[in-house]
């Protein structure tokens, strides 16, 4: 341990016998959610009695848990974190975009910075919403944002029903000549890399269906041929497009996880559009070359991006 790192520590208790390591973390840091803590793996070391431990690890009364976390550095002090904004309201959602690099949700015991740290001063002056949806840190896009639990809930109960339609555009690696549907189950046990599974997924709403919009100029990607994208989904999960594409023969490109890094560090995914009952949002990229590559590049509607 670091004389700079920060240590958290919890003995277990009979009342909290036979609790998950993740669940029980919540006493610790109470203002977090599941997903918050167990994104906690990522950046801390976390052990029972001195033994590296997963978040679904049973507890037993008396375990010594023991979370250290490295802290902030100087340049995280010094650089301002990325801004977010809000793009469209209503009474009951906000869609806000959330640049590349930014975090959606808090992270506990880290200090890096994230949309959700923000909602305080994006929504001054009122009570700030809930977040209902996340993006990867490098990918950009809307997040959206509930005003209150009733709304929170219609909007799941809106996923579930496949009323919510999300697009995402992309540049993937490659030329994409017809349209592609991902319809490959995913495991994402692994938090680092979700995997494609050889069968389908029995859930419609889990799959990826993506629509080749243009192939873009070679000297717009260091001469790699590429093709931007559109992609479609109803309830994401973890890296869902990202995985499907690889999987495709399509990774978008500077996906360092499932292709390979791009020269300006991007990772070519950006949430475009989100249709709801009730509400709708769109956000184009912000990408440097996207006015050029949206000129004259048409959806299958025969609308201009």
């Amino acid at each position: 341990m670091q004389a700079s790192d920060t240590r958290h520590t919890l003995t277990v208790t009979a009342e909290n016998n036979g609790d998950r390591l993740d669940a029980l973390l919540a006493l610790l840091f109470p203002e977090t959610g599941v997903r918050a803590r167990r994104r906690l793996w990522e950046h801390c070391t976390i052990t029972v009695n001195g033994v590296p431990r997963a978040a679904g690890y049973r507890t037993q009364t008396g375990d010594v848990i023991d979370i250290v976390c490295p802290c902030r550095n100087k340049t995280q002090h010094i650089l301002p974190a990325a801004q977010a904004e809000v793009l469209c309201r209503t009474a009951d959602y906000a869609a806000i975009f959330k640049p590349e690099g930014l975090h959606s949700a808090r992270i506990a015991a880290s200090p890096a910075p994230s949309v959700e740290d923000q909602l305080d001063s994006l929504f001054a002056g009122e009570t700030p919403p809930v977040l209902v949806n996340r993006l990867d840190r490098p990918t950009s896009g809307m997040v959206l944002a509930a005003f209150g639990s009733h709304a929170a809930e219609a909007f799941r109960k809106f996923e579930q029903a496949g009323q919510v339609e999300k697009l995402y555009l992309a540049v993937v690696l490659g030329h994409m000549k017809a349209p592609v549907a991902c319809r490959n189950e995913l495991n994402m046990q692994n938090r680092q890399v979700t995997t494609v599974l050889p069968h389908e997924a029995q859930d419609p709403l889990r799959h990826t269906t993506v629509l080749p919009l243009r192939a873009l100029p070679a000297e717009s990607m260091d001469g790699q041929k590429t093709t931007l994208v559109l992609a479609a989904i109803h309830r994401g999960a973890r890296h869902q497009i990202r995985a499907h594409l690889a999987h495709a023969g399509h990774p978008i490109a500077g996906d360092c996880v499932y292709g390979s890094n791009q020269a300006d560090g991007t990772l070519y995914l950006h949430h475009f559009k989100i249709d709801m009952p009730g509400f709708s949002c769109t956000c184009p990229p912000r990408w440097p070359l996207w006015p050029q590559w949206a000129a004259g590049t048409a959806c299958a509607t025969g609308r201009k991006i």
